[in-house]
């Protein structure tokens, strides 16, 4: 259980269908989200939505979720462990290429 009753913090990189989709799961669970877009207009979308509490920069996430095209998810994959966040995972349909860019223990691919 977080510290002092605080809500566990998870980030997601990609706002779209399935980020946001991700964010409303997480938000009824009870989870603080932020999230964020390289299409502002997308962003705003989830926060109106409700799928996110805030939009910006994935920091001091307890997770992370990568919901970028397949090009983009090993790159946002590394910035996200960059700024010093928990677990990363990704929801690319392709795994071999974004796992054998991302060294690091905290990232797992997604299934």
């Amino acid at each position: 259980m977080p510290v002092n009753n605080a809500p566990r913090r998870a980030a997601i990189v990609g706002t779209g269908l399935i980020g946001g989709s991700i964010g409303l799961a997480l938000r009824e669970k009870g989870w603080w989200v932020v999230g964020s877009d390289l299409d502002e207009a997308v962003a705003a979308e989830a926060l109106s939505r409700g799928a996110l509490d805030a939009v910006g920069p994935p920091t001091d996430a307890d997770i992370t979720f990568v919901a970028t095209p397949v090009s983009s998810a090993a790159a946002e994959a590394e910035r996200a462990l960059a700024a010093g966040n928990g677990l990363v995972t990704d929801v690319a349909s392709v795994k071999a290429p974004i796992v054998a860019a991302v060294a690091d223990s905290r990232f797992q691919g997604g299934q």
